[in-house]
């Protein structure tokens, strides 16, 4: 049994008003749903956090700290939004066992065009079950380069695809010889900062895909 929480530094526009539920990064809101969320017995408790600033590629001191907190306070893994780039996934070594935090992702589809927004990745996140503490801990993580794809062939379409299957040319995606140099840029630039966490890459082909499509599961490229 899982429980998920969010909380956000703040909205563009004030929208925190019925029927909206806007959760903002409060600690003493934070504990109190900690808390309630504990009162369930879940196997393991999973916040994200809408936080960070924006195309900065590392995590400032004050989320650092408020993970910390979190895990403190009784979180399993954290994984954060905002910045539009792929900040530090770390893993942290806590007395409940191991926990995670993905500062952020990256932008999952988006139209920006500044620097590393147009690419970022999925996790993929192992729990196991400790039956003495009846709690979950990370056991493993990877993580899954992907990139957004525009098809300019007639109206404009944006896809998510996972960048391992189209780093050679194939019959299933058109792409410029641009596009497909500025995707293995990224490609490269993202393996190696992945490296430095840790973090090894879950290997996506197109057989995968082609089961994905096959399942009806999905029908695009790639879905998150």
């Amino acid at each position: 049994k899982l429980v998920f929480l969010n909380y956000t530094y703040g909205t563009n526009n004030p929208s925190d008003y019925p029927p909206a539920i806007i959760n903002r990064i409060d600690e003493d809101l934070i504990k109190k749903d900690m808390k309630e969320a504990k009162a369930l017995k879940p196997d393991a408790i999973i916040v994200m956090m809408h936080w960070g600033k924006e195309y900065h590629e590392d995590e400032r001191k004050e989320e650092q700290l408020l993970a910390k907190k979190l895990f403190d306070w009784g979180a399993t893994l954290v994984v954060g939004a905002h910045p539009h780039v792929v900040q530090p996934v770390k893993m942290e070594q806590h007395d409940s066992g191991n926990r995670l935090v993905a500062y952020s992702l990256g932008n999952f589809i988006s139209g920006q065009v500044k620097p590393k927004t147009d690419g970022s990745i999925l996790l993929e996140v192992e729990l196991a079950l400790d039956d003495e503490k009846e709690k979950a801990f990370v056991t493993d993580y990877h993580f899954i380069p992907i990139w957004r794809h525009i098809h300019r062939k007639g109206k404009k379409t944006f896809m998510t695809i996972p960048i391992a299957p189209f780093e050679k040319e194939n019959s299933l995606l058109e792409m410029s010889k641009y596009d497909r140099r500025k995707m293995l840029a990224y490609a490269k630039y993202i393996r190696k900062k992945m490296k430095t966490f840790d973090c090894s890459e879950r290997k996506i082909t197109l057989r995968d895909i082609d089961q994905l499509q096959s399942s009806g599961t999905t029908g695009s490229v790639a879905t998150q």
